[in-house]
């Protein structure tokens, strides 16, 4: 009734897609270390043995982690409508973010933003499956993709770069959770778990 024996593999699998973290990064144009993207690893192994993950299946290293993802993705079935119905939420969910100034024209900016980041990772024919819009041109990454990488890269070279970039993420971060808050603050009215739901408070 509960779900109990959780699945080890769906478990793992939802930890190993931290890893891809560190690989969109590199890809978004972040240089990062071998050394930093097994920080991430080893961040989601810890959590993989929080959740009850066995120790046969905790990974060492990124490219051990990315050969148990492919190889536990390859047991998942393949998408259904349940999918189709997740990525087309996540898809436009910036549409319904709350900011307090121009709106409509950043919730549309930013849903341009995250279908153009999207189309750098997922084929038009995956996107098509997915019920997303696929008629959109990667022009996010190919217009920041170069000055992100030159920006990060400056700023490893200069004493303190580092930590000022470290900063200045968290301060993005927390403008961010602002955001989201504000948006799950407006929904509060509408998702009223009753009593029996595990969500209820």
């Amino acid at each position: 009734r509960r779900g109990v024996p959780i699945s080890q593999t769906d478990m793992l699998t939802t930890i190993l897609t931290t890893l891809l973290l560190g690989l969109g990064s590199r890809a978004l144009g972040v240089p990062m270390t071998t050394r930093e993207t097994d920080a991430i690893a080893h961040h989601g192994r810890y959590a993989a043995w929080l959740m009850g993950v066995k120790e046969p299946w905790l990974f060492e290293s990124t490219a051990e982690g990315i050969r148990l993802l492919m190889h536990s993705a390859s047991t998942q079935p393949r998408g259904e409508e349940t999918s189709r119905i997740m990525a087309q939420s996540l898809a436009a969910e910036p549409l319904t973010r709350h900011y307090d100034h121009f709106q409509s024209a950043r919730r549309r900016f930013e849903h341009s933003k995250h279908l153009s980041i999207s189309r750098l990772f997922l084929s038009k024919q995956t996107l098509d499956m997915l019920g997303v819009p696929s008629n959109v041109l990667p022009w996010y990454p190919l217009l920041t993709i170069p000055p992100r990488f030159a920006w990060h890269t400056g700023h490893r070279l200069v004493p303190g770069g580092y930590r000022r970039l470290a900063e200045r993420g968290l301060k993005k971060q927390m403008k961010m959770l602002d955001v989201f808050h504000a948006g799950a603050k407006s929904a509060a009215g509408l998702i009223k778990p009753d009593e029996e739901h595990p969500a209820h408070i």
